[in-house]
């Protein structure tokens, strides 16, 4: 569980007064017409000054108060304008590059705010702002050495400050152990004896580290004295109700710092203990399975999730798994059950099986965006960019309100799809409907590149199909009508053949080693640099057939289709898709035009005879299929089977023969 905080303090702006007579009047007036809400006042102040006085010596500072009122006023271009006007006019100091930062790092520009930040703490002394929000974004980065660092260095220049002491607690637990960083909360505590998030930390390592469930309710409830309400009282109350049903630990640390003496049993007993906590999870695990076969599928659903619940308190995640699987197949029509154990798959780093498990999900509860959401960000794990894209989109339609999955459909035009024309559309619409996000800035920004580097595609005419016979008309004419363009490649704006060809043959040799999913790759870069590559959209629908993805395996097969009307294995594959998928209909259609192509098509022949066996008036023509078929692969791994169905239906004219009367 994260606890990376810090206090707010360390991140606000710094409103950093101008001390120069020729600016004082109005720095005074603006801070006061700001600190009142006023931004737009203040703005027109500090302008007005600025334009007054070009060259005065506050000029540097007036720009950083006016960055900090263009950015309450949501304009955030205009505040990182005046914040780089600040830093070049005033490079002595720090405050603007702090600022800046803090923009840039909101906005998603992390490299640039480390820069930012690392300049800005090299300068500033004793105060050590710039220094903690550096080590919260190592902390995010995973850079838990990294972090440590910095806050090794803050602290010897602040001894004792509770933040700095608390945030170190956070990295220490991950670098050196639970005990390093209690030892740290504790310093940060002798301090200041009332310090929110010292005490919360505290009580959450006794209980998620150190497992001690006494220790955890002391902190917590001191923890509840400082702070009565708000999201992390509610959160401490309701943790508090966990540790009381956790046992004692076999060493943990009171609450005043003092060591308990381990029990008597020693480790044996501990061992036990763990052993009994697993059983206990595999049998809840059992008994929801008992509940659910006698019917009851939301009672056993609950135990199911208590189930994995506890084996997640635990650090067990194997049994978090079977917990969450059992779940799924005791509650197929459960979307819980479906989202919680997709979840644990991503989590778990199985993003293709996720995305299977969470497609499930958004079947059964088509109007959930969080659901919507997990999938988009399992589809995008796996490189499945055209699943991605459309979860995303339902997303958006649902949660109107949400912000990110906004940012996150038009980073993925952007970076993913590289559809330069909808991500622009896509940044567009972000800015227009969240003015006050500090992304807007980096909004910006990347929609003037997209829109001087290039120009959104025209669709380009299609060729007419050469005429030969009806069936194949009517296919022709349904590979135009019914492809929705799911696959939504790039289409190239120069063609490249022979960077088309170098991509081809790199998705062939990962195709022959069966990892599919570094052959769809290749064979999307392929088909974006020649998008008449018809080799490569087979190829492609192969790789999508073998990952499971058989609606985009069609469309693959229909746009090789589009432009090889002749292609007999590709008509073949989408006949099998739509038989995989029940569409008995698509399926024949697309048999009997693989058998207008090649005539002696043994498979196709089998298709059609298994296609018409199911309806009993049209048993005769499936028979004619079958001895087809039997003639011209008579050694077929199926033709035993065929032959038994023959036996037992031919000649009847459809009606199944009876034995005769003696």
């Amino acid at each position: 569980m994260k606890i990376v905080r810090f206090s707010a303090a360390a991140l606000l702006l710094l409103l950093v007064a101008c001390s120069r007579p020729a600016g004082e009047t109005a720095c005074r007036s603006a801070r006061e017409e700001m600190n009142s809400g006023h931004y737009v006042r203040a703005r027109m102040l500090l302008e007005k000054f600025l334009q007054e006085h070009p060259g005065d010596r506050v000029a540097g500072r007036c720009y950083n108060l006016l960055g900090i009122a263009a950015w309450k006023l949501g304009r955030m271009g205009d505040a990182a304008h005046a914040f780089e006007e600040s830093r070049r006019l005033d490079p002595r100091r720090w405050e603007a590059s702090y600022n800046l930062g803090v923009l840039l790092a909101r906005a998603g520009e992390v490299e640039r705010a480390r820069e930012l930040f690392e300049e800005a703490s090299a300068a500033s002394g004793d105060d050590v702002r710039p220094a903690l929000y550096l080590a919260s974004l190592e902390m995010r980065a995973g850079r838990w050495k990294s972090a440590e660092d910095v806050l090794l260095d803050a602290a010897a220049r602040r001894p004792g400050l509770p933040e700095v002491l608390t945030a170190l607690a956070i990295c220490r637990l991950r670098t050196t152990g639970p005990e390093a960083a209690v030892k740290d909360l504790l310093k940060a505590l002798e301090r200041d004896r009332r310090y929110p998030p010292a005490l919360f930390d505290l009580a959450l390592i006794n209980l998620r580290w150190l497992h001690d469930g006494d220790e955890a309710q002391a902190w917590f409830r001191r923890f509840l004295e400082v702070e009565k309400s708000g999201p992390r009282a509610a959160a401490a109350r309701r943790l508090a109700a966990v540790a009381a049903r956790t046992p004692p630990a076999a060493a943990g640390v009171q609450a005043g710092g003092r060591r308990r003496q381990p029990p008597q049993k020693g480790a044996e007993a501990a061992e036990d203990g763990r052993r009994q906590k697993a059983e206990s999870v595999a049998e809840m695990i059992e008994r929801a399975a008992h509940v659910a076969a006698d019917g009851h599928v939301d009672k056993a659903l609950r135990l199911f999730m208590a189930a994995a619940s506890e084996a997640k308190r635990r650090g067990d995640t194997e049994m978090q798994g079977q917990a969450l699987e059992r779940a799924v197949k005791s509650c197929l029509d459960r979307w819980e059950a479906h989202y919680a154990y997709g979840r644990y798959l991503l989590a778990n780093g199985k993003a293709s099986a996720a995305v299977q498990v969470l497609r499930q999900a958004a079947v059964l509860k088509h109007d959930s965006a969080d659901v919507y959401r997990a999938l988009a960000s399992a589809a995008e794990r796996a490189e499945e960019y055209d699943t991605a894209l459309v979860a995303l989109k339902k997303a958006v339609e649902l949660d109107r309100g949400s912000a990110d999955s906004l940012w996150r459909l038009a980073e993925l035009y952007d970076k993913k799809l590289e559809l330069a024309g909808e991500a622009v559309a896509a940044y567009r619409d972000f800015e227009r409907r969240f003015p006050n996000d500090p992304r807007v800035l980096k909004s910006r920004r990347r929609r003037a590149q997209l829109s001087a580097s290039s120009s959104v595609s025209s669709a380009g005419s299609r060729k007419a199909a050469a005429a030969g016979g009806k069936v194949e008309r009517e296919l022709r004419t349904a590979v135009q009508k019914v492809h929705t363009r799911r696959l939504k490649l790039r289409k190239p704006r120069v063609r490249n053949t022979r960077a088309a060809v170098q991509a081809y043959n790199r998705g062939a040799r990962y195709q022959q080693r069966r990892d599919w999913d570094n052959a769809v790759f290749y064979y999307r870069r392929a088909l974006e640099n020649d998008e008449t590559f018809v080799e490569a959209y087979y190829n492609l629908g192969t790789a999508y057939m073998e990952r499971g993805d058989l609606d985009l395996a069609a469309d693959a097969y229909r746009l090789a289709l589009k432009y090889k009307p002749d292609m007999q294995n590709a008509a073949y594959n989408l006949a099998i898709i739509y038989w995989k998928k029940r569409k008995y209909g698509d399926a024949r259609r697309w048999a009997e035009y693989v058998l207008q192509l090649k005539p002696d098509h043994a498979r196709a022949h089998y298709l059609l005879g298994m296609i018409l066996s199911r309806d009993p008036a049209q048993r005769a023509e499936a028979e004619r299929h079958y001895r087809r078929f039997l003639k011209l692969a008579p050694g077929d791994p199926a033709a035993d089977g065929v032959r038994r169905w023959l036996k037992l239906h031919s000649g009847t004219g459809g009606r199944q023969r009876r034995p005769a009367a003696g």
